[in-house]
Parts: structure tokens; sequence; C-alpha cells
């Protein structure tokens, strides 16, 4: 019994001799280690969350080189590395809050970006993901109007030439010292973060003719943690905004199997701007043939009554 257990025992050191512990890093040894720690302590899931303690604990426990090896890690760097676990969308390590605690997420929630789809379903899952992205309207109209824009749904609208049809576009309204002034807002929608890196460009290209541009997409508010920070870079270099739908698993999941009834509204969902649309000038052109070859508007007084406010939505 003792041979047993002192080889039940040695199985996880072994294991990560095997995980390269002489040539790995700080990150790499904490996101192993506490990964398996989790792993032993049954925390499967946001229900069975583990304290950094316990999870510090454990990784102790069952990998001593944490702390006697040449290279340990001292514990403060083992903190600030779960912290980083928890932020990096390849990791399974999810924590919901700091007082929260830590669990191990669905696969299934993980590495979202970057469901692939086979190539011979290409043309049918473009009809179905633009059904998909329908169901999303409503709120990201609702959010839009509560920015004082007056909306409408122009996904359907075929008069700018391919990506120059916006799925929600907003018109701001203003007039100073008699003269009137009409800003442009626009938000691309889409239903998940799969193929993030091509669809983002839908929502550039619309920065030729719109103030304000904004990319969305509906994500599980428990992974929150895991929307990829490359957004950041993509945001700041074209000069676009992020908007997240948090919506539950179910209802998630529901939506991107195509299963969904009801379209998604502000009850369903929290909307995050996880980073602002600066106001960008446009050429004036570009913004004229807007407004009069998509929106058919052929004046100032046209644009003062085309789509709703908030406090006239349905």
């Amino acid at each position: 019994m003792a041979d047993q257990q002192s080889s039940q025992s040695e199985q996880p050191l072994a294991e990560f001799t095997e995980f390269n512990w002489e040539q790995s890093k700080g990150y790499p040894k904490v996101l192993y280690s506490a990964t398996k720690a989790l792993e032993a302590l049954g925390a499967n899931d946001s229900s069975h969350t583990k304290s950094y303690k316990e999870v510090y604990e454990k990784a102790k426990e069952l990998f001593p080189q944490l702390i006697t090896h040449p290279t340990a890690v001292a514990e403060n760097s083992f903190y600030g590395y779960l912290t980083k676990a928890v932020n990096d969308e390849e990791s399974l390590i999810n924590c919901e809050g700091r007082k929260q605690g830590y669990y191990l997420i669905s696969t299934n929630l993980v590495n979202l970006s970057k469901v692939e789809t086979p190539k011979e379903e290409v043309v049918k899952e473009e009809r179905k993901r633009k059904e998909k992205e329908s169901h999303l309207y409503p709120i990201a109209l609702t959010w839009l109007r509560t920015q004082r824009y007056r909306c409408e749904d122009t996904s359907a609208l075929r008069g700018h030439g391919k990506w120059g049809n916006p799925d929600i576009t907003g018109l701001l309204i203003t007039e100073t010292v008699g003269v009137p002034d009409i800003e442009i807002g626009t938000i691309e929608v889409k239903v998940s973060l799969e193929n993030w890196e091509q669809w983002i460009f839908e929502a550039v290209a619309h920065r030729r003719f719109s103030n304000r541009v904004y990319f969305a997409f509906a994500h599980p508010e428990e992974a929150a943690p895991k929307i990829p920070i490359e957004m950041r870079y993509y945001a700041e270099l074209y000069h676009i905004g992020i908007l997240v739908f948090l919506v539950s698993q179910e209802k998630f999941f529901q939506l991107c199997n195509g299963t969904l009834q009801e379209p998604i509204v502000a009850l369903d969902a929290t909307v995050f701007e996880l980073y602002s649309a600066p106001f960008m000038t446009v050429q004036a052109h570009a913004k004229k043939k807007f407004l009069e070859k998509s929106l058919e508007l052929h004046g100032y007084k046209e644009a003062c009554t085309w789509g709703q406010p908030l406090e006239e939505q349905d």
C-alpha cells in the first residue's frame, strides 16, 4: 500500500518533468500547476470555486518544485501569473471576480475565436449567420439609442457596395448657432468571436463614412475574461469601438446553434463597451453619399425624422 501511495504521489512530479520544468519560465509553470491543482480540487465549474490560497497550497502539494527548485516561483509571482491565466483566452482557468474563487471553465467556452467552418458549409452558413445575427439587432438598437441616436436596422440595405451597409445605423442630429450637423454612428454585429480577425474589417470599412464605428458580438458572461486582448490593438489602430453583448451560457449556445426562439433584448444581456469608439471626422462627400444613396435622405429635415429615438421604440 505504501509503495502504491508513493507511486501515486510521484506521478504528478514525473508529469511535471515531462512538462519541461527546467526550460519553462514562470507563467507556464504556474498555468500548468494551477490547472492541475484545480482538477485535483474538483473545481470544474462555477459552483465549485476554490480560493487563491487553496489553489496555491494544492499546487505546492502536487509540485514541490514550485518552492524548492532553483527556479522556484515566489508566492506573489504565483498570484500574478494566476491572474494572467484568468485573462488568457488559451487558459481553462477562470475567475468571475477577486472574491469569487477560481475554477476550470468548459473547453466549449475557450478559444471561441478559433472555430472553423468546413468549406462546403460556407454558403449555407452565410444565410444562417445573418439569421442568427438578427437576434442581436434589438439590443444593438437599444444601446445606440441610449447614446441619443435615431436608429434603424440597415442590414438589408445594398446601396453602398460590399461592406458598406452597417447592420445598425444611427444619426445624431445637432444644431449649433443655426448650423445643422449630422453625426453617423454604426454597429456591425456578429454572433460570436468566431473569425473576428476577418469580420472586424467589415466594421473598419464603415470608417469611410461613419463618425463612430462599433464592432459588436455576443459572448457568454461566464467567459468574459477570455476576450482576446488583441482586440484592443485592432480598436486602437483602426479607431473603432468594441461592444460585447454578455449573455447566459444557455442563450449563447442557443444563438450559435440557431435554436434561439426570441431575439435578445435588454433584459437578456449586459452591454459591455469594451472599447469606446472615438469620434472621427470623415470626408463630406463620403457622408453625403451614404446618407443619400444608402439611407435615401436628401435634406436635413428628412434626417431629423429618420429612424427612431429611444422614447419611440416599441
